[in-house]
């Protein structure tokens, strides 16, 4: 499991700095969540799932425009995270097992409910309510972004974008 949390963090150092500064909040977790999903493919079929054990590593990413935390969860029994609200813009990859999850729509508050099969990720926006139903072995990644510049206009003009 650590192997799998340095290849991630990895991964995403490498793919940050490839995106255009000015992408951010949910367009740049959009584009991320493909970059990681392709890493992916290729890191775990080299991990063992049989002996998952209940674990959670926490690192984080930080550049002049965002701050990215990056949370990599294992669950050796089912477990669910009952309407906690989304604090910031959220990806959430689904790396092995099927994982459910209900978001809460603002005006109609009807529940929404994705299915996240393996590989498959989803963006969910800050200041929605949540619940996820993680299924037993499962592995889950979530990456929140917290984005330093509200106006993009306030950026040095010197800065070289890719």
């Amino acid at each position: 499991m650590k192997n799998l949390s340095e290849q991630i963090d990895i991964s995403i150092k490498e793919e940050l700095p490839l995106i255009n500064s000015k992408i951010n909040g949910l367009s740049l977790l959009e584009i991320l969540k493909y970059r990681i999903i392709d890493r992916l493919r290729e890191i775990v079929p080299s991990i063992s799932v049989n002996s998952i054990e209940n674990s959670k590593t926490e690192t984080n990413f930080e550049d002049e425009t965002r701050k990215i935390n990056i949370k990599l969860q294992s669950f050796n029994s089912s477990s669910f995270d009952l309407n906690s609200k989304i604090n910031y813009d959220m990806l959430f990859i689904c790396i092995n097992q099927f994982t459910n999850i209900s978001v809460e729509d603002f005006e109609s508050k009807k529940n929404f409910i994705f299915k996240c099969i393996p590989m498959t990720g989803i963006v969910i926006s800050k200041g929605l309510n949540c619940t996820r139903d993680y299924k037993k072995n499962s592995i889950v990644l979530e990456l929140s972004l917290e984005d330093k510049t509200n106006d993009i206009e306030k950026l040095p003009e010197n800065t070289i974008y890719t």
